[in-house]
């Protein structure tokens, strides 16, 4: 007979899958569609407002969202506590989005003003970043939904938007009407309809005060103080490929590697697997647990990672057939891409557990962005940043020293877990109840 505990971590896992199949599936049909849909110009258009837009958001929020479910640990049915966090996450989001605005509003224009899009579209596309980035400040809300493992309520409203969001573009598409442009405030309604829905779920479970409690912003601003300079390099070289092909290249380029960018989403189940699933459960799982689960669930990252990249320089057609005729002539970069795509996500599966108990140091960030210097800058005599095949060359490379850094720290952790893990211990039995 099978377990009470085994029912309900099969459930979880039930929802999870079912839940980020649908919405990651949503997510690819449309992101495929517009590739097709879109000329080569209006795709470049989409592609750089939205890595401006990622990279804006991660300098705007520095990880002050994501230290929501670390910060509560074990004490997540406290909802005055996740519902504090969550102010806390606010007060100091507010503030970053007022500067980095001002900011912005110089930086964008600098990085596109060799592409011939004109002023109107390029402060239509500025626009739209804006009031994304804006609206992806109720995202944090979800934060409460995962430490309570309400999963349905997570998935549900991600999936009504992303449906929401496919129709407009098909709509639009028939009639039309869609371009670069209105494909990005298409992405913007469907953060909104996230957030809001995001909100009005945590309602039930959280109360959020009307002002940020002091203490609570300290413990916030310690954990994430170390975190700051990594993330805001990261931010800034996250995109990097768009940056140097749009400042480089030409509107060709620029679509190219976004289009092959588009390959990634191939982890983006795996990717959504560690922060819905394993982030909290490490975060909460005892000591005595944590070195063998690490060990498990990196070795299922890198078998995962080998499998996709394998099948992408043997059979590439397949990935290409997703690309469409327009990117057809791309074969050669296919392995690379997916290659690139899983430093990416292995290195995500380490960074998040490391985050959850905790084992961010400032060696650590700096080891991140001295690594990834380094790399680039030996990088820079040797690729042709001109070219599709060198900016995905030199993503790979600086993604590969992100991933060294990352085991480094983890291992760092696991071996001084005595005196690293700061994490308020509880009865493994009760750890080992992931829900």
């Amino acid at each position: 007979m099978v377990s009470p505990r085994y029912k309900r971590i099969w459930h979880l896992l039930f929802q999870f899958l079912t839940g980020q199949i649908s919405v990651q599936g949503l997510t690819f049909i449309t992101g495929f569609l517009l590739l097709r849909w879109l000329s080569i110009d209006q795709y470049a258009q989409f592609s750089v407002a939205f890595a401006f837009q990622c990279t804006l958001n991660m300098l705007i929020d520095v990880g002050f969202s994501n230290s929501i479910v670390a910060l509560v640990g074990n004490r997540g049915e406290d909802g005055s506590l996740v519902g504090s966090y969550i102010r806390s996450a606010q007060f100091y989001r507010f503030r970053m989005f007022v500067v980095m605005c001002v900011g912005s509003a110089a930086a964008f224009p600098l990085m596109t003003r060799h592409q011939p899009w004109g002023l109107q579209t390029k402060s239509v596309l500025f626009a739209a970043i804006i009031a994304s980035v804006f609206l992806q400040g109720n995202l944090m809300y979800g934060a409460s939904l995962l430490i309570r493992r309400q999963l349905k309520s997570y998935y549900s409203a991600q999936l009504s938007a992303a449906i929401g969001r496919l129709i407009i573009c098909l709509i639009l598409h028939k009639l039309g009407l869609l371009s670069g442009v209105v494909a990005v405030w298409a992405s913007t309604f469907w953060i909104f309809l996230t957030g809001y829905q995001y909100h009005k779920s945590a309602k039930r479970l959280v109360a959020v005060p009307p002002e940020s409690l002091p203490e609570h912003n300290r413990d916030m601003l310690h954990y994430v103080y170390p975190l700051v300079p990594g993330i805001v390099f990261t931010a800034l070289q996250g995109q990097i490929g768009i940056v140097l092909i749009t400042i480089f290249g030409r509107t060709k380029n620029i679509a190219e590697v976004a289009a092959l960018g588009r390959l990634g989403v191939i982890f983006g189940v795996f990717t959504a697997y560690y922060t819905v699933i394993v982030e909290p459960y490490i975060a909460r799982i005892h000591v005595d647990q944590l070195k063998l689960r690490y060990f498990q669930i990196a070795l299922t990252s890198f078998g995962f990672g080998i499998l996709f990249t394998a099948l992408a320089f043997l059979y590439p057609r397949l990935y290409l057939w997703l690309l469409g005729p327009k990117y057809h002539h791309l074969g050669a970069e296919i392995g690379w891409i997916v290659l690139y795509s899983s430093m990416g996500y292995i290195a995500g599966a380490f960074g998040s557990m490391n985050r959850a108990r905790k084992w961010v140091y400032w060696s650590y960030t700096m080891m991140t962005i001295v690594a990834v210097i380094i790399t680039q800058i030996i990088s820079l005599f040797y690729l042709d940043l001109r070219t599709t095949h060198g900016v995905i060359l030199f993503s790979f490379y600086a993604d590969l020293s992100v991933l060294i850094v990352h085991m480094v720290a983890g291992i760092y952790g696991l071996y001084n877990i005595k005196t690293t893990d700061f994490m308020e211990e509880i009865p493994a039995s009760q750890a080992a109840n992931i829900d």
